[in-house]
């Protein structure tokens, strides 16, 4: 029961903390980096709003990216030492796949003309509609290799012989 709990709120944590705090980082790290500026930052729910008027549509579309870049990369770094972290490491990559699932159906929802507001994607789209092709291919190679990592990890494996101690 004891290691239930532990692995329940290492999820809880990922999922609720962790994951927004990283996406939010995504953003806030190029916002600096191209001179935008943070008006307010919220923990819970995770959320930056910020000023860009001065930047360009190329670099508003980068910052609007750059939220779930950040998720992906930490998830791909190899964690199979503890399995605590690599559990959470898990988490974090079945969250990525989920975010870039989630990507791609707001992507055909603006295709169908019925567009969800304030979504990144959505930025991105009224910022350059042309660029749909690219930006579906991107989300599926992402998507290949979130779910080529998480195969290669065998955190059921371990899992079970967490469980078995």
């Amino acid at each position: 029961m004891k290691k239930s709990c532990i692995l329940l709120s290492i999820s809880l944590f990922v999922t609720i903390v962790l994951y927004p705090l990283l996406h939010e980082t995504g953003h806030i790290i190029p916002l600096l980096i191209l001179g935008g500026h943070i008006k307010e930052i919220t923990l819970f729910p995770a959320s930056v709003l910020c000023n860009v008027s001065n930047l360009s549509d190329n670099q508003q579309i980068w910052i609007a990216f750059s939220g779930f870049f950040l998720p992906i990369l930490i998830s791909l770094i190899p964690l199979n030492s503890i399995i605590i972290l690599r559990f959470a490491n898990t988490m974090l990559k079945v969250l990525n796949i989920y975010y870039v699932l989630l990507n791609i159906f707001y992507l055909f929802c603006f295709i169908q003309s019925r567009p969800l507001n304030n979504t990144d994607i959505t930025i991105i789209l009224y910022s350059d509609p042309k660029n749909i092709p690219v930006i579906l291919l991107s989300h599926i190679l992402l998507l290949v290799t979130l779910i080529h990592s998480l195969s290669k990890n065998n955190t059921l494996s371990a899992l079970l012989t967490f469980y078995s101690k």
